[in-house]
């Protein structure tokens, strides 16, 4: 089992102390750098999985469950990588026609041109998807303002409603085209007793989903992802 360390969302080194320091979240500092480079922390953060799954040498397949952020890196991450067997996405899914008002570190130019989660989850067949609407972890605003920092974006996370969730979903059924093994439940807190069983069951066989994944050749390795805590230590 890896639990790859997300960018927390501190504002320790966000600045140059002989220059300036800001409040804005270690998330929002990178994000900002990289977006003069054509990068973005969403995809440093899935290369980060890249990299693992490939420091692991396997012919193994491997199964990628996160929550928040995470569960936006896991979707992410499973609809590039097809050695990914099968996803859970826990909280992050639904319309991102509000983008605009989130975290600016999840902000990504004319996604919606293009591609919404429905897309990103029909990329994902024909693996098994496994998608839990719950409320979404308080996201702690910017720290606060002083005389010494300032300078971080406005932005908040809303939890979708269940309609919006599964009106997302039915469109992600209908672009998989029915070559999908994809599931949908809901759940008061994230990781639910239904999501592990849906996932545990798409990929090892047994509970629901069992007639899926024959593809097995013994335990897979897994990758749990959750979102950065506020004090959490940042990755290098």
């Amino acid at each position: 089992m890896l639990v790859p360390c997300l960018i927390d969302r501190n504002d320790t080194h966000s600045g140059n102390p002989a220059i300036r320091m800001t409040n804005q979240p270690h998330r929002e500092f990178i994000y900002r750098a990289a977006f003069n480079l054509e990068r973005h922390l969403i995809g440093f953060e899935v290369q980060k999985i890249a990299a693992a799954i490939g420091a692991l040498r396997t012919e193994l397949l491997v199964e990628l469950i996160g929550y928040g952020e995470g569960g936006l890196l896991a979707l992410c991450a499973a609809a590039l990588d097809p050695c990914i067997a099968a996803a859970a996405v826990s909280v992050y899914f639904g319309p991102r026609e509000g983008l605009w008002q989130e975290p600016i570190y999840r902000n990504v130019f004319g996604p919606l041109d293009e591609v919404g989660d429905a897309e990103l989850a029909a990329l994902v067949a024909p693996r098994a998807l496994c998608v839990e609407h719950c409320p979404h972890p308080k996201v702690p605003d910017p720290p606060p303002v002083t005389s010494q920092r300032s300078g971080a974006a406005p932005g908040s996370i809303k939890t979708p409603t269940a309609a919006a969730v599964a009106a997302q979903f039915e469109r992600a059924f209908h672009l998989a085209d029915g070559k999908h093994t994809f599931s949908l439940c809901a759940s008061g807190q994230p990781g639910g007793e239904m999501l592990l069983n849906r996932f545990l069951g798409a990929s090892w066989g047994y509970g629901a989903g069992s007639n899926h994944w024959g593809r097995r050749r013994g335990a897979w390795p897994r990758c749990w992802m959750q979102p950065p805590a506020r004090g959490a230590s940042s990755a290098n």
